[in-house]
């Protein structure tokens, strides 16, 4: 984690009320860069550990290390100090019931997701046995390659891309703004993100483990925030009240989504038309060209060598108009 990023975060534990956190060095790089350590809430004395570079701003880490138990092990065998080993040692002594639940793992690195992913943004060939039998041509990155070509540049402007993943189109939006950061709750996602930024020697850009619902920083620090085909994964109405909170005034918000259920237990679901009317009602203005028409842009993962998903996204963009009501 990049030192200079601690000053734009803030406790979870007080979410909508600011509440800096200090940085605790355990393990630093060039001086600039956090290896091991722990940032802490001065009021409370919340911890948030960072571990292989990777900050992990949630509101119960336990919970969190509960559903993959795998990692907890990893960590404290990388472990470069006492200090860390003595905090992940009592956390395990902590976790009484282990939470199985495959969600948590889908996206981990040994999970049937995580390839999928990286196959989309990074790793894909163009002589794929399925993308070579399209008729036009396409790649599966196409659509973040879309959505970062019809953003407007702000060289001084900060960028939020949520549920990031690997980080293609973070690295893509570090070119337009001058810092971007890039959230996602798998913590495999985001060590290989930041993996990939210190190759590239990339400086303005960093990701960190968070909950798209409860995002680590602070309110109207936002020119633009991106959130591609996670809205099927969390209650709709919470992560708008999130975006809007970090929006600054008339700042920007591009959404995509397959509107695809079956592979979530949410509840509370959204079609284009009711996703519409909820941001309006939640203090967005919609772009013109989206607020009735739906978009049908494709979209692809690669599952196995036999298996791929093939969706059609809706792609909409709407501006921070006013602060949230129903």
């Amino acid at each position: 984690m990049k030192i200079q990023l601690t000053r734009h975060l803030a406790c979870v534990k007080h979410y909508g009320r600011s509440r800096n956190l200090s940085i605790d060095l355990l393990d630093s790089k060039n001086g600039n860069e956090c290896l091991e350590g722990f940032l802490k809430c001065e009021e409370c004395n919340q911890l948030y550990p960072v571990i292989d570079g990777v900050a992990l701003l949630l509101e119960d880490v336990a919970e969190y290390i509960s559903s993959r138990p795998f990692l907890l092990g990893k960590w404290i065998l990388s472990s470069k100090t006492s200090a860390m080993k003595e905090y992940l040692k009592g956390m395990s002594s902590t976790l009484t019931e282990l939470n199985k639940s495959q969600g948590n793992n889908l996206y981990e690195v040994d999970g049937p997701l995580y390839e999928s992913y990286n196959w989309a943004q990074f790793d894909f060939d163009s002589n794929d046995r399925f993308l070579s039998l399209l008729k036009h041509k396409l790649y599966p990155n196409d659509l973040y390659n879309r959505v970062v070509h019809s953003t407007l540049t702000n060289l001084d402007g900060a960028a939020l891309d949520l549920g990031c993943s690997s980080g293609y189109a973070a690295f893509l939006l570090a070119k337009k703004f001058a810092f971007v950061i890039g959230v996602d709750l798998s913590f495999s996602f985001i060590s290989e993100a930041r993996r990939r930024m210190t190759s590239l020697r990339q400086g303005n850009l960093d990701f960190v483990v968070a909950d798209c619902i409860m995002p680590p920083f602070l309110p109207n620090k936002f020119d633009l925030v991106i959130a591609l085909n996670i809205i099927e994964f969390m209650d709709a109405e919470q992560l708008l009240d999130s975006i809007h909170r970090l929006l600054k005034e008339d700042g920007e918000v591009a959404f995509s989504s397959p509107y695809d259920y079956n592979r979530t237990q949410q509840v509370n679901r959204v079609n284009p038309q009711s996703f519409r009317q909820l941001l309006q009602r939640s203090g967005f203005r919609i772009g013109s060209k989206y607020i009735t028409g739906e978009s049908f842009l494709p979209w692809t993962l690669k599952i196995n060598e036999r298996t791929y998903l093939f969706y059609y996204v809706d792609y909409l963009r709407a501006r921070k108009a006013s602060k949230a009501r129903r």
